[in-house]
């Protein structure tokens, strides 16, 4: 069920590179949640790079993110 809060907005899903079949209950599968959401891939974050805390790929962070918000996503994940 919808709540009256999330009627036209989304929530917005950074996806990493390599991303492929995601299963129910992983955050990017729209099926996961009972609203909609919205994903943007974020250019050159591998998992590898993500755990290592590679600082070179915040850029690409804040670009995806405010894709996101343009795009009407009024909470990023």
């Amino acid at each position: 069920m919808i709540s009256n809060g999330m009627i036209g907005r989304a929530l917005g899903v950074l996806t990493t590179e390599g991303d492929s079949v995601l299963p129910r209950g992983y955050v990017a599968n729209p099926e996961t949640f009972d609203f909609p959401i919205i994903t943007e891939k974020v250019e050159g974050a591998y998992m590898d790079r993500l755990w290592a805390r590679d600082s070179s790929i915040e850029p690409a962070l804040i670009v995806a993110a405010e894709r996101l918000v343009k795009r009407g996503a009024v909470a990023v994940a």
